[in-house]
């Protein structure tokens, strides 16, 4: 028995996909050449570009979850100090920073390290009574007048 034959065949030599266009003198080689260093240069600078444009954007992130944690911590550094080294544990399926997941980790913290959190705002509670800002014996009419020479003459003589 003769085992049947399992080798792929061989594109044809006409395929178009396969041809490569080869300089035929030196000038088109010359050509060449500075094509491909042009387009080596462009490739280098967008890759700087996209190297600094991703530093910028982590650094972004990275002050974005600060400010959302100092909502819920005094210091917002600390939040770096747990289990997150970086940013991209807050972020959604967008790419966006999650609030949320900022919060359940500020709040997770100051859980387990209650000191590292900020206090809470005190502000005074609203009065029923508006007549407590008011000075002894105004009254809302009251408007002040400025003293003539018949008011002081009527003090003096006693009228």
């Amino acid at each position: 028995m003769t085992e049947p034959d399992t080798t792929p065949d061989t594109a044809p030599a006409d395929d178009p996909g396969d041809s490569l266009d080869l300089p035929q003198n030196l000038d088109q080689a010359r050509k060449l050449r500075s094509e491909n260093k042009t387009l080596r240069e462009r490739l280098k600078a967008a890759e700087a570009d996209i190297e600094t444009t991703t530093g910028q954007l982590a650094a972004m992130r990275h002050a974005e979850v600060e400010r959302l944690a100092s909502e819920h911590l005094i210091d917002p550094t600390d939040l770096w100090s747990g289990n997150t080294p970086d940013a991209a544990a807050f972020l959604d399926e967008n790419g966006a920073i999650d609030p949320g997941k900022v919060t359940e980790a500020a709040q997770a913290l100051t859980a387990a390290k209650p000191h590292l959190g900020a206090e809470k705002p005190v502000t005074t509670p609203p009065t029923q009574r508006p007549i407590e800002s008011l000075r002894v014996a105004a009254s809302y009419n009251d408007k002040p007048t400025t003293p003539t020479w018949s008011d002081a003459i009527r003090t003096r003589t006693g009228r």
